[in-house]
């Protein structure tokens, strides 16, 4: 047995075939000598006592001899069975494998598309750099003077407002339109990475957060670092007072333009904000109260 261990399964199973031949040949050999050793003493001896002991004999190593055989081929047989059983395991492994390769180059292609179609936002005017550019520098603004900032509102006219806030919430939303797309390929890699990503979790969050964790991933490893720079700005620009200052701004220019009727409550609770944070409200806002 140890010898067969040290062949191939193809050649162990035509040795164990050719055993199990020679096997059934030797042992029939065998039970037909007994039979005809038995029929000479049943023709020479007159004793039938001494025929039934003959016999009895014979037959009880003949049946010893058989059993032994029958072990040993079924053991072959098992032997063979367990080659078969690893080689299909090592055939299902392999399956496995490439059906996972398979998937993982599925789900590349389709980051690929779902980040060209982000992309397709973009321009060379307006391409991620400079959102983040045009962003930051509003952001900064916020530590100037608020008295400036005050007296700059007040100077403009509805109209020049319009424009003015019509330039930054256009940046601000292809910037958040950006952050979103990315987003959402960010939650679908990781979703078939077996990573739970919390659905109530905002865009700019979950590119921050999860930032890391696809900084390998093709396709968005050279892209990633600089959308969560841009996600950090939005989120810190929707924070803070100037952000509400121009939205409070922008709205009471549309109404004063008749393009609106009159401020929502959102609008409403964002001057209870700046009025108690001592943030200067340009009066275009108390005007169309």
């Amino acid at each position: 047995m140890s010898i067969l261990n040290h062949l191939s399964f193809r050649n162990r199973r035509y040795i164990v075939q050719a055993l199990k031949q020679i096997s059934s040949h030797w042992l029939g050999y065998a039970t037909a000598s007994i039979l005809l050793a038995a029929l000479l003493v049943v023709v020479i001896s007159d004793d039938p006592n001494e025929v039934g002991d003959f016999v009895a004999g014979f037959a009880g190593a003949l049946a010893f001899l058989w059993l032994i055989a029958s072990f040993r081929m079924q053991g072959s047989e098992l032997m063979m069975q367990r080659e078969e059983l690893a080689l299909q395991r090592k055939a299902i492994q392999l399956q496995t494998k490439e059906l996972k390769e398979v998937t993982r180059l599925s789900v590349l292609e389709n980051v690929r598309i779902m980040l060209e179609d982000a992309k397709s936002l973009l321009s060379e005017k307006n391409d991620i750099n400079s959102l983040s550019f045009q962003l930051g520098i509003e952001l900064f603004s916020e530590f100037g003077t608020q008295e400036s900032l005050r007296l700059n509102e007040m100077a403009k006219k509805p109209e020049e407002l319009l424009a003015s806030h019509c330039d930054f919430f256009e940046t601000f939303n292809l910037s958040r339109n950006y952050v979103s797309k990315v987003s959402a390929i960010v939650s679908f890699y990781l979703t078939y990475a077996g990573v739970r990503v919390e659905k109530e979790k905002s865009a700019e969050k979950i590119v921050i957060e999860y930032a890391g964790a696809v900084s390998s991933v093709p396709y968005l490893a050279g892209e990633i670092e600089q959308v969560k720079e841009l996600a950090q700005t939005i989120s810190r620009l929707e924070k803070s007072a100037l952000y509400k200052a121009y939205c409070l701004t922008y709205s009471a220019a549309l109404i004063h333009e008749g393009i609106d009727e009159n401020m929502d409550k959102h609008h409403l609770e964002m001057i209870g904000v700046l009025e108690k944070e001592g943030f200067p409200i340009p009066d275009i806002v108390y005007e169309v109260l």
